[in-house]
């Protein structure tokens, strides 16, 4: 998305989450991603580490120094409720720097904020002439020229100056590199969907929200992010059974929506129902999106430190009738066999920060 400085042959992807702080070291083998190490802290507190920038090099630094990293090149996520991604179309040109205005321009009507106060990075998706079906080839009049009743689909992200600024300022006094800030879905499709061309919904659900991107062919169209998390459904559960936050934590963990003669099952579809509410208008965005093609989801995803919920995968699975699957972060990278049980564990924590230590790497 935002790059700094010139592509290496390995990274640090490093996570800045509302529980915790997760960074991993890929390298870039002749095309392979191989892990060279990982490590994560967690921390409670109702402060945003972003808000805290002293807090969150220091943390950010320890991490980075008791995981054995060497590289000092990062590689961050911005957090979804923080960017903006739009697909805008505009007329193809053959000179490109005739573009920049025109995309400007359809931001203007879209985002309330002024340029000035955004970085923007923007990705050319496909061509489309009038009336054109999608998925078709563009024609062309001339060699290099598209014809004059083309248009172009063009992806646009952004975010604001003062939280990039924010980002950059936190990873100096981390005495880190930041070489390149990209969105949480970016790193996300990298390490959960590499070249599937399905479409796909994933949900990441951490401690306090939840996002949800819809791609298609690897494109977001549609991002959203919702104040629902894995605290939330155990706050539930503590409070429909009278019970402390940590039992209901280990209910939530040993449940199974299986078990249709248990009496908890009720309750937990209560627990799940904000949720539920969110896929599903999500699902009716999508649907009405006059840019994708299928209009129908594929397959979900599920990822994130509260993705391991027994009950969930398989009650939303039973909802919408769809192949539900926890990510597997670790299916495109190489690693010792000797790890396998300890990646597992923390795997669905991980997609994000594996995802951005994967950068320049075609897995």
């Amino acid at each position: 998305m935002f790059m700094f400085h010139a592509k290496q042959d390995s990274y640090i992807g490093v996570d800045i989450g509302s529980s915790g702080v997760k960074i991993s070291e890929v390298l870039n083998q002749k095309g392979r991603a191989r892990l060279l190490t990982y490590g994560w802290s967690e921390y409670e507190d109702s402060v945003s580490l972003l808000d805290r920038p002293d807090d969150a090099a220091s943390l950010i630094a320890r991490v980075w120094k008791e995981s054995g990293a060497k590289t000092t090149k990062a590689v961050a996520a911005l957090q979804m409720q923080s960017v903006f991604s739009v697909i805008v179309t505009v007329p193809a040109v053959k000179d490109e720097k005739a573009l920049k205005p025109m995309i400007e321009a359809q931001i203007r009507k879209l985002i309330p904020s002024p340029l000035e106060d955004l970085v923007i990075d923007s990705k050319i998706l496909d061509e489309k002439g009038a009336g054109e079906q999608q998925g078709q080839k563009p024609s062309e009049t001339e060699k290099g020229q598209a014809s004059p009743n083309k248009n172009i689909r063009v992806l646009v992200t952004g975010a604001p100056r003062k939280i990039v600024s924010a980002y950059v300022d936190i990873f100096k006094k981390a005495k880190l590199e930041l070489v390149a800030l990209e969105t949480e879905t970016f790193a996300l499709v990298r390490s959960l969907v590499g070249k599937d061309k399905s479409s796909i919904l994933i949900i990441d659900i951490g401690s306090q929200r939840t996002n949800m991107a819809v791609v298609e062919k690897g494109v977001p169209f549609v991002e959203r992010n919702a104040k629902i998390g894995g605290d939330d459904f155990t706050s539930a559960i503590a409070g429909k059974l009278s019970i402390s936050t940590k039992d209901a934590a280990q209910i939530k963990k040993d449940f199974s929506v299986s078990d249709d003669k248990s009496a908890l099952r009720p309750m937990l579809e209560q627990v799940f129902k904000p949720l539920i509410n969110e896929i599903q208008y999500t699902f009716d965005i999508y649907s009405t999106d006059s840019n994708v093609e299928k209009k129908r989801v594929d397959k979900i995803i599920l990822t994130g430190g509260s993705s391991h919920i027994p009950a969930l995968a398989d009650f939303i699975s039973e909802l919408f009738h769809l192949n539900v699957y926890v990510g597997d972060p670790w299916a495109r990278v190489v690693y010792p066999p000797d790890l396998r049980p300890a990646l597992d564990a923390i795997g669905p924590k991980f997609a994000v920060s594996v995802g951005l230590a994967m950068r320049d790497i075609d897995s």
